[in-house]
């Protein structure tokens, strides 16, 4: 071992330091010749022009100044982006100490724990420690002094060929074995902070921002050791690599070279071909660039066809080649001319097939100007002829040849029929279209040219758009005039409220003064929208009883119908035989009664929906006769047109009936009785009139946003229908405080509302009965604590 300091030592040549930059100067030129024409950043209209420049000064030198072709316009595409052509990053030269070097080891064959001691307890007086497990000789001899910088390094080196590594903790350089030296002793730095490395074996965590983990890992892998790469991280996208200080600075130098923009390098253009398909267009170009082949090109230039828009979509790493790519695809996409008609086929996303060709050729027919809806025919153009045999010629005698009879006739050129009716269809110039509906698969079927198809197309993509919905919610209410409201809820508004206006909905929630439910709340506004009175008609004065309330989602411009109710057969003819058994014949038809809804809305970009409305209300009269068959039917209708915004309500209302009752009452028990009931008891008429009052909510939904918030408003709707539950001990048949337990039984689908099993005068409810029509469901005043549930559920409350 020999170790020399001071001034007997050879000045250290800066050998290395020229070594790079001559590696440097290498590299840029070899980027330089490999990618000469690589512009980055420019324009479409910048290449163009760079290239017509160069192809003008080409023809200046071969032809006159007076034939150079102006310059040609460039090829429209659907989508046109060159990219850099850049796929490698600048490596990072490397810095190097600049001090001069005075220290020159010469170890041969030299125990690893002396070669320890030596550089870091004797030339660097630091603290350190080698874990017993390290083992090994060095043999070391260097021709050029060292500097101290380069002494870590050194031993790093040493180590590593030994199954060592140096791990610095605080002011304490531990000597471990390799294989222990990153659990536990070490904490990860982030590898792209900039700052220089650490003395030591370190680990780093190194995030990638445009190449995948698993990619860079198949690129680190020729260059890294055993142990260097300590996890690939797909989810995070990094790499955590541990190792020297040396080994680090290559793996990361190589990093930065490869996480570049790939993306960004690339040039994609779309091509949308005017006169062949997009598959038949790929074919061809790949014969001439040779993309998949043995071509030199092979690889560069990727071709994908985009069926669903009869587009072809070229990749390739090379700007330049886009602007190839281009010319040749105008020298192929060109009308031959006897290319003909070929036969397209459109998938319909949202209409129907059968629709869109009706409109089709009503449209094309009207440009046309000659297309003649006919029946089809059998050899149209042809005349009538007659085709006869001679007789059979006697036994051995020739046959004769038949004989035609009937004038020549001359085979037209045939028009091919559109099958949506009429005779095919041309567009100027062109031959005559046919369309064909597929219902099965829900597709349009095309014989046209590709010029023709284009209009076909554009008129289809405008077509067969998403229809629209609409949630129409409508209340029917029936409304029992008498106080205030005797003459109608028009002249009360009319009269009583002044130059006030209305708006009415079921249930105003914070907004209704003392609203209670179920209950119609009628809200009162001046002309500038500000509320002045609200108007709860509510169950407990007999006024309101909600026929009906139903919600039914319908495409734009559709007819959606409810019908609630029952058929009522009616005899529509009666026939008896004059003679013999007389047996009568009665023809029955069902006529529906009930509420009877039918609503028609078309919605415009503003969001105002128009609503074709048809209302009725019927029933049979209650002076038919029980099992006649001719009975009277009373019924209430409105037919009208009305125009709302989404999510505002109109009242149709004025329908008035009227009934008269015969009302008895007395003393329980002897007003009922024959003959001396009227004694004990008063027999009155009264009359009942009633106003029909329907309330129309739409609402335009759009989308899958707006279907999902009418879902989730509904599903909350639902949730208030849950039944009360009643603690234990409150469900007790006792009396306290003079007033017992409230229970109102099961209520049937075609029953009304009968009375409490005791019914008396209660601060927290009242029943009131109109004995005069059973049929009729009595309005009962919910105390605030119950609950109403649907029809056919037991009702109990607190």
């Amino acid at each position: 071992m020999k170790i020399s300091r001071g001034v007997g030592v050879r000045p250290a040549m800066r050998r290395t330091g020229g070594l790079l930059c001559a590696l440097a100067c290498l590299l840029l030129s070899a980027c330089e010749s490999i990618h000469p024409d690589i512009v980055k950043g420019h324009t479409v209209g910048e290449a163009e022009r760079a290239a017509a420049s160069a192809d003008a000064g080409r023809e200046a030198v071969t032809q006159p100044a007076q034939d150079t072709t102006p310059e040609r316009a460039p090829r429209p595409t659907a989508f046109y982006e060159p990219g850099t052509g850049i796929f490698v990053g600048t490596p990072v030269e490397q810095v190097r100490s600049v001090g001069e070097g005075n220290i020159t080891l010469n170890f041969e064959n030299t125990n690893l724990r002396e070669v320890v001691k030596v550089i870091l307890g004797d030339l660097l007086d630091v603290n350190y420690n080698v874990d017993p497990a390290v083992q090994g000789a060095v043999t070391l001899q260097t021709s050029n002094p060292l500097s101290k910088d380069d002494l870590i390094p050194t031993l790093e080196l040493l180590l590593r060929m030994n199954g060592a590594a140096l791990v610095t903790q605080g002011g304490l350089y531990n000597i471990v074995p390799r294989d222990s030296a990153v659990r536990g002793m070490l904490a990860p730095q982030l590898g792209n902070s900039g700052l220089a490395l650490p003395r030591g074996f370190t680990v780093q965590v190194v995030p990638l921002s445009y190449i995948a983990a698993e990619e860079m890992q198949k690129i680190l892998e020729p260059f890294t050791s055993p142990g260097n790469v300590v996890r690939v991280d797909t989810v995070r996208n990094l790499l955590i690599l541990a190792g020297s200080g040396p080994e680090l600075s290559r793996l990361l130098s190589t990093v930065r070279i490869f996480d570049v923009d790939w993306l960004a390098g690339m040039s994609v253009a779309l091509f949308t071909p005017d006169f062949v398909d997009a598959e038949t267009l790929s074919s061809e170009l790949e014969i001439v660039f040779g993309d998949g082949g043995e071509s030199p090109l092979s690889g560069l230039i990727h071709f994908v066809t985009l069926d669903r828009l009869n587009a072809l979509l070229v990749i390739t790493a090379r700007p330049q080649y886009l602007e190839k790519v281009s010319e040749w695809v105008e020298r192929l996409d060109r009308d031959s001319g006897g290319a003909g008609q070929r036969l397209f086929v459109y998938r319909v996303q949202n209409g129907k097939a059968a629709d869109l060709a009706t409109v089709l050729g009503e449209v094309f027919q009207s440009e046309s100007g000659s297309a003649v809806v006919a029946p089809p025919e059998l050899a149209p153009g042809l005349a009538a002829m007659e085709i006869s045999s001679p007789p059979r010629p006697p036994e051995g005698g020739a046959a004769a040849p038949a004989v035609v009879e009937g004038p020549r006739a001359t085979v037209p050129s045939l028009v091919p029929a559109a099958v949506f009716g009429g005779e095919g269809v041309a567009l100027t110039g062109g031959a005559p279209i046919r369309i064909i509906a597929d219902e099965i698969n829900n597709a349009l079927v095309i014989l046209a040219t590709s010029l023709q198809y284009k209009q076909v197309e554009a008129a289809l993509r405008r077509l067969d758009v998403s229809p629209q919905q609409v949630l129409v919610e409508a209340t029917i209410a029936e409304i029992t005039l008498k106080g205030d409201l005797k003459y109608g809820m028009e002249w009360f508004f009319s009269n009583q409220i002044g130059d006030k206006q209305g708006i009415g909905q079921l249930d105003l929630g914070a907004a209704g003064i003392g609203a209670i439910v179920p209950g119609f709340s009628y809200q009162i506004t001046d002309k500038a929208g500000a509320v002045r009175a609200v108007l709860n008609a509510l169950a407990d004065d007999s006024r309101l009883n909600v026929i009906s309330s139903p919600s039914l989602m319908v495409l734009n411009n559709q007819t959606a119908s409810i019908d609630v109710g029952d058929e009522v057969p009616i005899t529509t003819q009666q026939q008896q035989a004059t003679t013999g058994v007389s047996t009568v014949v009665n023809n029955i038809e069902y006529r529906n009664t009930g509420v009877l809804l039918s609503v028609t809305p078309r919605v415009n970009v503003g969001g105002l929906v128009i609503m074709d409305v048809e209302q009725e209300v019927s029933q049979v009269s209650t002076e038919s006769e029980a099992g006649s068959l001719t009975p009277t039917i009373s019924k209430r209708s409105i037919t009208t047109s009305v125009a709302v915004q989404s999510g505002q309500t109109v009242v149709l209302g004025g329908l008035i009936r009227e009934q008269k009752a015969v009302v008895r009452s007395g003393i329980p028990g002897l007003y009922n009785m024959p003959i001396i009931g009227p004694l004990f008891g008063t027999t009155s008429d009264e009359q009942i009139r009633t106003e029909l009052v329907v309330l129309i909510t739409p609402r335009a939904v759009h989308d899958s946003t707006d279907a999902a918030q009418v879902t989730e408003e509904f599903r909350s709707k639902m949730q208030s229908l849950r039944p009360l539950s009643i603690p234990k001990e409150e469900k007790s048949d006792k009396v306290e405080d003079g007033e017992p337990q409230r229970s109102w039984p099961r209520v049937g689908p075609d029953e009304g509302v009968t009375k409490p099993t005791e019914s008396r005068t209660a601060p927290s409810g009242t029943v009131s009965e109109v004995a005069q029509d059973a049929t009729q469901p009595a309005a009962i005043d919910w105390p605030d604590d119950a609950l109403l549930l649907s029809r056919g559920s037991e009702l109990t409350a607190d």
